[in-house]
């Protein structure tokens, strides 16, 4: 059914870039980082787009003064109304956004904004079959990392998460034993894991010597082959997934020596483990 969206033309929410979660990201080279909360202390952006399903406006929304999602404007400007998001912002400088402007209804087609999650923070909500597209076209060389925040709950078969939907997956979940797998061009597969259950996941891809972490711990290394990610169209593939995610992140390089600040600092805000 065909939607009828006008545009809030409100202001660019969001202060100063004080807070000890700012600036998780500083001093390396970022690919592209979506997250509810401000990942680097020199972005200035905004942090999603919401679309208001009682009369289809639209706004964006930036942080607070302490680098948080500014769930309180978000509050006030949904009321009873549910919010759906149109685009995620890259927080990486590189202006990778993610969006869905083809979407007809965002109820069945965009992720759902929870303003209360993990550790009474927000996350964003995928449903069966919804992906979002990139506003961009990149090929990312190995070695290169990748870190999450991020919960599922249902899928099927064996789809990616997200995904380049060609010849690397960045992250995938294989079909009944709920197994985290990385691939590119080769399967290397992590220990299985609750479903339903909020995880921090930092995985390296460096061919032959590639790693896998969750919670902090390291679950498998090993070849995932040699495949680059080659964003072209879709980027995340959900078919038969519900999941949430609250950040995700790829830095260019190995950064493994550095996990474990990483996912210490995602920890501390978000409370997983």
């Amino acid at each position: 059914r065909s939607r009828l969206r006008r545009m809030f033309a409100g202001p660019l929410a969001g202060g100063g870039a004080s807070g000890a979660t700012v600036g998780l990201l500083d001093g390396y080279t970022v690919t592209i980082a979506f997250g509810m909360r401000r990942l680097r202390a020199a972005y200035a952006g905004n942090c999603l787009r919401l679309i208001r399903d009682a009369d289809s406006v639209e706004s964006d929304f930036g942080f607070d003064v302490n680098g948080n999602i500014d769930t309180a404007s978000i509050a006030a400007w949904l009321g009873a109304a549910t919010g759906y998001c149109m685009k995620w912002y890259d927080q990486s400088g590189n202006g990778r956004d993610l969006s869905n402007p083809s979407a007809v209804d965002p109820a069945t087609e965009n992720p759902r904004y929870f303003g209360t999650f993990q550790n009474g923070k927000p996350a964003l909500r995928w449903a069966s079959g919804i992906g979002m597209l990139p506003d961009f076209t990149w090929t990312q060389n190995q070695p290169y990392s990748i870190c999450a925040a991020h919960r599922f709950v249902t899928h099927t078969g064996s789809p990616p998460m997200w995904s380049d939907g060609s010849s690397a997956s960045v992250f995938r979940a294989v079909a009944t034993t709920n197994i985290p797998r990385m691939f590119a061009g080769t399967n290397l597969n992590g220990t299985a894991q609750s479903v339903n259950t909020t995880y921090v996941h930092s995985h390296l891809y460096n061919t032959t010597s590639s790693v896998m972490r969750r919670n902090g711990t390291q679950v498998a290394s090993g070849n995932v082959g040699s495949n680059n990610l080659s964003i072209v169209s879709d980027f995340v593939i959900t078919s038969g997934v519900q999941q949430y995610f609250m950040e995700f992140f790829i830095l260019s390089g190995d950064q493994s020596a550095s996990f474990s600040t990483i996912e210490s600092s995602i920890n501390s805000y978000w409370s997983v483990y």
